[in-house]
């Protein structure tokens, strides 16, 4: 990305700030592969003791407040589908989608974010299955 086109897409000074350190110290190297990132989240869960109960939140799969077919990620609907082909070889592992715990439009933020209420709603859930 030019300076340019870093200036036009960041008005505010602070992300201004942080695409410039990106763009100087931080090269991208693109996606990671199937087989890096399966791989990496098994060592993760290979690591996790035995008996503990283990929860991997999976990405939204569409932007925006409304799942519907033209807002579909296909990035995020394929590293979900990663994430359960790795979380199913560990029975004390379980996939969380966040959109589960979402009761209205309103949960959703038109960011992609959710509201705190889904957060709290998903830490409920863990601690209701671990206790």
């Amino acid at each position: 990305m030019s300076d340019t086109e870093r200036q036009k897409l960041a008005a505010n000074p602070a992300i201004l700030a942080a695409l410039e350190t990106l763009a100087q110290e931080f090269s991208y190297v693109g996606r990671i592969p199937e087989a890096d990132f399966k791989a990496n989240l098994e060592a993760i869960l290979r690591a996790i003791p035995d008996g503990s109960q283990t929860f991997v939140v999976l990405h939204k799969e569409f932007f925006g407040q409304d799942d519907m077919p033209g807002a579909r990620s296909k990035p995020a609907i394929q590293f979900n589908r990663w994430m359960r082909d790795v979380v199913d070889g560990f029975p004390q592992a379980a996939c969380l989608s966040m959109a589960d715990f979402v009761e209205s439009r309103a949960d959703i933020h038109p960011d992609n974010h959710f509201h705190r209420l889904v957060y709290y709603r998903v830490f409920e859930h863990i601690n209701g299955t671990a206790a």
